[in-house]
């Protein structure tokens, strides 16, 4: 009994030494996904690093506060066909949060070229805000964050219950709902 005792201090010693040495252990699937998830924020700031504002607009700070509900406004309008909720569009757009910080543009390092997205699969302040508007228009979107990413944020550039503004250009309608 005193040998499996004196076994045993000596192992917990051993692992005491090396998790000091080298931090705790981690299995592979816990540094698998400590790996990952670091992957996922270096992209999601080199993005926000080199994410531009359209030409001729810019992004302002606004007043988180007085952010209740959906506004769309359009800035510039089309005369395209209208844009119904479940449809597939091409569009460019930059998005700010209220301390005028751009986290996302299809202007990237000063080029733009605009994205296809399905209007079902987008937060719902865009959902909601650009059905019913024209191909060709300009949308300015205020979104509140119950219609955004919500309490969960989207890390690490959207913090939980954060509103944000959006301007969008309506290019194409990809794929017509049926």
């Amino acid at each position: 009994m005193a040998i499996v005792m004196f076994v045993g201090t000596i192992g917990s010693f051993f692992i005491f030494v090396l998790e000091a040495n080298n931090g705790p252990v981690t299995s592979p699937q816990e540094q698998a996904a400590e790996d990952f998830q670091k992957q996922q924020q270096e992209a999601a700031k080199a993005r926000l690093d080199s994410s531009k504002p359209l030409e001729g607009y810019s992004s302002d700070e606004f007043d988180a506060d007085k952010v209740t509900k959906l506004v769309s406004k359009v800035l510039d309008a089309g005369s395209g066909a209208t844009i119904k909720g479940n449809d597939a569009i091409s569009v460019n757009y930059f998005g700010w949060t209220p301390d005028g910080v751009i986290f996302d543009s299809s202007n990237q390092n000063g080029k733009t070229e605009p994205i296809e997205l399905s209007l079902e699969g987008v937060i719902p302040g865009w959902t909601q805000g650009l059905k019913d508007k024209k191909v060709g228009d300009t949308v300015e979107l205020t979104i509140p964050s119950d219609l955004a990413y919500g309490e969960q944020g989207s890390p690490p550039n959207i913090a939980p219950n954060t509103p944000l503004k959006f301007i969008v250009e309506i290019k194409e309608i990809v794929k017509k709902a049926e």
